[in-house]
């Protein structure tokens, strides 16, 4: 987790201090109240790290809630806000992933999502709802874990499938396929099947792993490229 969070946090950083952001927090202030007697982002992110009550802190998340369906930037700090919950979450739940980066990437994905869901929404306490929405759908994922038999890898490339499969399952095969050859890095193939499989959009794949939009859809093409040529090659 570490490694993923320390780009995070350069992400934000950058984000913070480029030019216009303060500018960004007096428009804000000027739209909803809660919001005002910030400075910066940097003394946003204090107050919510140390806030004189759950109920104040709480006040600023559901503004961030409110602007988000016009402001990128407003997504992104109520992101960085719940962070600390969103860590915990992600060491909680072994389910998430195979290693604590993995883990972290799908708890930010499940929150960008309920992020996303709620924008411009009037919301009261919107960190138990974004959190408590992650923590359910891990808790779902984990019991399904607990009683559902796994089949291994290698063991699932043998179950015939049907002849009439989806795109999706398709492609999901052929990344099972070169995983197992060894043609395709497990990291290319998760960012294959997030986008291509799941359906979730490449700039919000960038932002949780704290790379460009342009350089994720250059890195998914060469991997795609990797992985067909690979396929022809045992045609």
């Amino acid at each position: 987790m570490g490694r993923l969070r320390e780009q995070l946090e350069q992400e934000w950083e950058s984000l913070a201090l480029r030019p216009g952001s303060e500018a960004a927090l007096r428009r804000w202030a000027g739209q909803d109240d809660r919001l005002k007697g910030f400075d910066t982002f940097g003394d946003l992110m204090v107050f919510l790290g140390r806030p004189p009550s759950a109920r104040l802190a709480n006040n600023v998340l559901a503004a961030l809630v409110r602007l988000s369906s016009d402001e990128a930037m407003a997504r992104r700090c109520l992101l960085h806000g719940l962070m600390p919950g969103l860590v915990h979450l992600a060491g909680f739940y072994p389910s998430a992933g195979e290693n604590p980066d993995d883990r972290l990437q799908t708890v930010l994905i499940l929150a960008i999502e309920r992020i996303n869901d709620l924008a411009g929404a009037e919301v009261e306490w919107p960190a138990a709802t974004i959190v408590g929405s992650v923590r359910e759908r891990l808790r779902r994922v984990a019991h399904r874990t607990v009683e559902e038999p796994n089949l291994p890898i290698e063991d699932a490339l043998a179950v015939p499938a049907p002849p009439d499969r989806t795109a999706a399952e398709e492609l999901a095969g052929l990344l099972i396929s070169g995983l197992r050859r060894g043609s395709i890095r497990r990291e290319d193939a998760a960012l294959i099947y997030t986008t291509r499989v799941a359906g979730h959009p490449s700039s919000m794949v960038a932002t949780v792993i704290g790379m460009d939009p342009v350089a994720v859809r250059t890195r998914r093409r060469r991997a795609e490229q990797r992985l067909a040529d690979a396929s022809m090659s045992v045609c």
